[in-house]
C-alpha cells in the first residue's frame, strides 16, 4: 500500500518516520514543493531503516504524479502560509489538479486548524464526507490523558476521554463520561485540576508536531489495517447531534474507507449547551 504525507515539515517528517517504522506500507511519498528538504528527510528516515529494521521504501518529491496511486493522503501543514493560515487558493488548486490522479484515496487532516482544509477537500475536492478525517483531536486528547495521569499518578493508558466541539477551538470534555480505570474522574481529582484543563483546550491549546505526528499516524494504521476503532476524530456530521454539513469534533468509527459510523453519546443538558455554543465557534 502506498500513502503520501503532504508537508516535509517537522510534523510531516514526524509522521513519515513513525509510519516508516511500522512497516505495515509498501511505499511512503513526502510531498513538498521545495524538493529538495523532502528528499533529504526521505533519505535520512531510509538510511534509519537497517536500524529500527523496516523496509518500507521513502521518497520525497515535488511531483503530483506521485501521489498516483496512493490510497491515503496525509496533509501536514502543507496548505499553510506562515503567520496567515489556510491559503485556500493553493489548496483549491491542488485539490482540482489531484481529482485526475488520486481519485479513490481518503485524506487525512494532520494539522489542529484542519476544519476549513476538510471543508474545502469535501466542497473542491470532491471527496466523499466520509473520507475526509481529522486526526489532531486524539492529539488532545493524549495530552488531556497525560495531564490527568500525571495529577492521579496513574498510567495514560487507563484512562479514556472523549472530545466534542470544533477546530482549532474550542474544544470540551464532557466530564462525567471521563474514567480512570472505569472510575468517573470526577470523583478521584478536584474540580479545579479538570477546570485547568478544560481551560486550556476553550483557549486555544497548541501541540507540537510528536503529538499530532503520532496521532496522525496511529490513526493511518487503523485504516491500513481496517482496524474498526472508537476514536475522537475531526468528522462530517450528516443528521448526528441533529447537526448537518459540518466538520466537528466527535467521536467516531473508522475504518479502511473513512468514517463508518458516529455513535451519539447522551450528554447532559450542560454538555450538550457547551457543544452547541462550541459549535459556533
Amino acid at each position: 500500500m502506498k500513502i503520501a504525507i503532504l508537508g516535509a515539515g517537522d510534523l510531516g517528517a514526524t509522521i513519515a518516520r513513525k509510519l516508516a517504522e511500522t512497516d505495515l506500507l509498501h511505499e511512503i511519498v513526502l510531498f513538498d514543493d521545495v524538493v529538495g528538504v523532502a528528499q533529504g528527510k526521505a533519505l535520512d528516515i531510509m538510511e534509519s531503516g537497517p536500524i529500527v529494521r523496516f523496509d518500507t521504501h521513502v521518497s520525497g518529491s515535488a511531483d503530483m504524479e506521485t501521489l498516483r496511486e496512493a490510497t491515503i493522503l496525509v496533509s501536514a501543514n502543507y496548505f499553510q502560509q506562515a503567520g496567515a493560515g489556510l491559503d485556500e487558493n493553493r489548496a483549491t488548486a491542488f485539490f482540482k489538479a489531484l481529482s485526475g490522479i488520486a481519485k479513490k484515496s481518503c485524506l487525512v487532516v494532520a494539522e489542529d486548524s484542519g476544519a476549513h482544509l476538510a471543508e474545502l477537500a469535501v466542497l473542491r475536492g470532491r471527496y466523499s464526507p466520509r473520507a475526509v478525517i481529522g486526526s489532531a483531536p486524539m492529539a488532545f486528547a493524549a495530552a488531556v490523558r497525560a495531564g490527568l495521569a500525571q495529577a492521579l499518578k496513574a498510567s495514560a493508558g487507563e484512562i479514556s476521554v472523549p472530545l466534542l466541539g470544533r477546530l482549532p477551538s474550542p474544544l470540551i470534555v464532557p466530564w462525567a463520561m471521563v474514567t480512570a480505570c472505569a472510575v468517573p474522574v470526577d470523583r478521584l481529582l478536584h474540580v479545579s485540576a479538570t477546570r485547568k484543563l478544560s481551560n486550556r483546550l476553550l483557549q486555544g491549546w497548541r501541540l507540537g508536531p510528536c503529538t499530532l505526528g503520532y496521532a496522525a499516524a496511529a490513526l493511518v494504521c487503523d485504516m491500513v489495517l481496517d482496524r474498526v476503532s472508537l476514536r475522537p476524530v475531526l468528522a462530517y456530521l450528516m443528521g448526528e447531534y441533529q447537526q448537518r454539513n459540518q466538520f466537528l469534533v466527535v467521536p467516531a468509527r473508522v475504518g479502511g474507507q473513512g468514517v463508518i459510523e458516529i455513535p451519539e453519546l447522551s450528554l447532559d443538558p450542560v454538555d450538550r449547551a457547551a457543544f452547541e455554543r462550541a459549535r459556533h465557534g
